[in-house]
């Protein structure tokens, strides 16, 4: 995980899945809890007063409503129940209605005592779960991260694209130490990047010019001293060879920093070089 890259992508792909993951748990969780009463009561009380208006005639199917001797058992709903009653007593109809919970499954059944002494019970709608709900989520889950990862590779990818210009320029510097030309394309940033890289190329060209300009007038204004000092040394009679040997060490000097501006400017110029013949040359001296 050292990488930039890796950590971009990672990073966005947490982000992204961490905010659709969480906006599916509350979604589930919403959804969970099924319709509220506010829906399904009023539902139910127009089920009922059908029924009621419908009696003593039969009750058709498409209704589906149970007629028992006794209301449906399971655990009381205080607040559902409290509600229908007074839906249907707003609707003109006293009669006792009752809402319980399903004994083994999720869901509710409505019971209501008809005129007759009988009981009617509707089944309150209910929004199951969808079967394999896990498998389902398991699913979303997985196109997520997939399309997460796509869109992050992307742009990972585009975020780091300056700093791939500037490695791929480094990478491309040549002997003289100078950047190679950068093409100044593509969005502001990456634009910003290459005309910075461009500048501090020609810097460097220039400064590298100068310091060639320099040695090299270095090593052709020495030529002028070192010959009148070369004359003169040829009227002493003491220590001349002394100062020919001073002489010709001051010219060696001259010739290097004149040998290597000349391979500064023409790098087809340089050419290999026997170290150790050249040691050997050194120590014979």
């Amino acid at each position: 995980m050292n990488s930039l890259r890796r950590r971009l992508i990672l990073l966005l792909v947490a982000s992204i899945v961490g905010v659709v993951g969480l906006a599916t748990a509350a979604v589930i969780s919403v959804r969970g809890g099924g319709p509220p009463p506010e829906l399904t009561v009023p539902w139910v009380a127009q089920q009922m007063e059908l029924v009621m208006r419908l009696l003593p005639s039969p009750i058709p199917d498409v209704l589906q409503v149970q007629l028992t001797d006794h209301p449906a058992g399971g655990k009381v709903a205080r607040p559902e129940t409290a509600m229908l009653n007074d839906v249907l007593r707003r609707r003109g109809f006293d009669v006792l209605a009752v809402v319980s919970d399903k004994p083994d499954e999720p869901g509710q059944l409505a019971s209501v005592r008809l005129p007759d002494n009988r009981w009617a019970i509707v089944e309150v709608p209910h929004i199951d779960p969808p079967r394999r709900e896990w498998l389902i989520l398991a699913g979303w889950i997985s196109l997520i991260v997939a399309g997460a990862t796509a869109v992050s590779v992307y742009f990972t990818s585009v975020l780091i694209r300056p700093l791939e210009m500037l490695e791929t320029a480094v990478s491309k510097i040549g002997s003289d130490g100078v950047l190679a030309a950068v093409p100044e394309v593509g969005s502001a940033e990456v634009k910003a990047t290459a005309h910075a890289l461009n500048q501090l190329s020609s810097r460097l060209r220039t400064a590298m010019e100068s310091r060639m300009r320099l040695v090299a007038a270095a090593g052709h204004d020495l030529r002028t001293p070192m010959t009148r000092m070369r004359l003169r040394a040829e009227f002493l009679d003491d220590e001349r060879d002394k100062w020919l040997h001073d002489l010709d060490e001051l010219d060696r000097i001259a010739d290097s920093a004149i040998r290597l501006v000349r391979e500064e400017v023409n790098q087809d110029a340089v050419e290999p070089v026997d170290l150790e013949k050249t040691v050997r040359d050194i120590e014979g001296e």
